[in-house]
């Protein structure tokens, strides 16, 4: 038995290797930021160095191209397709912009309940809260889903501004204990899997505890409803759903997840007019129940973050994905040559 699951494995791994391959890269926020914990912000020198490279290497096609020939084995000699998730402005504002100059397609995935809130994506706000200079409390007593939960700061009560430099070149997984940014992801999972509401109503809170009030940064800031069709003018960007409040699809029961794809769906389709046709799972989370619910609401593929080149046996509802960093051209041409070799 196990030499035959050995030989289907390299069988597999050679019909992978000889079939038509390409690669799904995914971004976040294009902006020059100081407080970014999880490394999703890639500045706006290094996203054209990156858009340079992809016009000299690979065969840069839109999501929608790229879903379609990979289900016929189709896909054009190093395709690539560009995606965004949560739908930060500076994809409007920094991005297109440079999509536009070097012609290149890409796809913004949308958590449609942030766009007229007038408040950063929850991420962010904690991290504006927590990662900018400055004295908190000394302690911090937290109702979390019915249950409070304390936190005695310590050092991480004074924050300056050479912490706050240092880590800003730093994850939050390899956070010193004790520290601000160690705080941060202490928090930050803990508002992780609260409904939208609660987890608003917990940051507001927090913002009271802080003696601070939340500043909507223009970096950091979350489209408008009103920017949609500008996003999407010069047919450079295409819109694709992200959920309606960015949740934990796993999460969540199979209605509740439905609910939140399908109204996603129907509050993007109305401002923008027309149909749309790709999906992102929030946080590359999902379950069994999940793509099913994609399916039945309307969409015809979705980005997931399996890490891996695409080919012809992946599901149309489960893409793998790619992150992007903030890299330089040639870390980009680097990792990029060890995807397609």
């Amino acid at each position: 038995m196990r030499a035959y699951t050995q030989r289907r494995s390299i069988l597999k791994g050679i019909r992978k290797r000889f079939s038509k391959r390409g690669v799904i890269l995914m971004y976040h926020s294009i902006a020059a930021t100081q407080a970014d914990p999880w490394c999703i912000t890639v500045t706006p020198q290094n996203f054209a160095d990156h858009l340079k490279v992809l016009q000299q290497f690979g065969k840069p096609i839109s999501l929608t191209d790229f879903a379609h020939g990979m289900a016929r084995g189709e896909l054009p000699q190093r395709a690539i397709a560009l995606t965004f998730d949560d739908g930060y402005a500076n994809n409007l504002e920094v991005a297109k912009p440079l999509l536009e100059q070097y012609d290149i397609p890409a796809t913004v995935f949308v958590a449609s309940g942030y766009l007229d809130q007038n408040r950063e994506f929850w991420w962010d706000e904690l991290a504006q809260l927590l990662l900018t200079p400055g004295l908190l409390p000394a302690q911090l007593a937290l109702e979390v889903n019915g249950h409070t939960q304390k936190w005695h700061l310590g050092a991480a009560q004074t924050y300056t501004e050479a912490m706050a430099q240092q880590d800003s070149c730093c994850l939050v997984e390899s956070a010193e204990p004790g520290s601000r940014l160690a705080l941060y992801g202490q928090l930050w999972q803990a508002l992780l899997h609260l409904p939208f509401a609660m987890r608003q109503q917990t940051l507001d809170a927090l913002w009271v505890w802080a003696d601070r009030s939340p500043q909507v940064r223009s970096a950091y800031r979350p489209l408008r409803s009103d920017e949609l069709l500008p996003l999407e003018q010069s047919g450079h960007v295409s819109v694709g759903g992200h959920t309606v409040t960015h949740s934990m699809l796993s999460r969540l029961s199979t209605e509740e997840q439905f609910q939140e794809i399908y109204q996603c769906k129907v509050d993007l389709e109305v401002k923008l007019g027309h149909v749309i046709h790709s999906f992102a799972y929030p946080f590359g989370n999902y379950s069994p129940t999940t793509v099913p619910c994609v399916a039945e609401a309307g969409f015809s593929h979705a980005c997931s973050t399996i890490v891996d080149t695409a080919w012809s046996r992946y599901d149309a509802y489960q893409l793998p994905r790619f992150e992007a960093q903030n890299w330089s051209g040639p870390e980009l041409v680097r990792r990029l040559r060890r995807l397609f070799w």
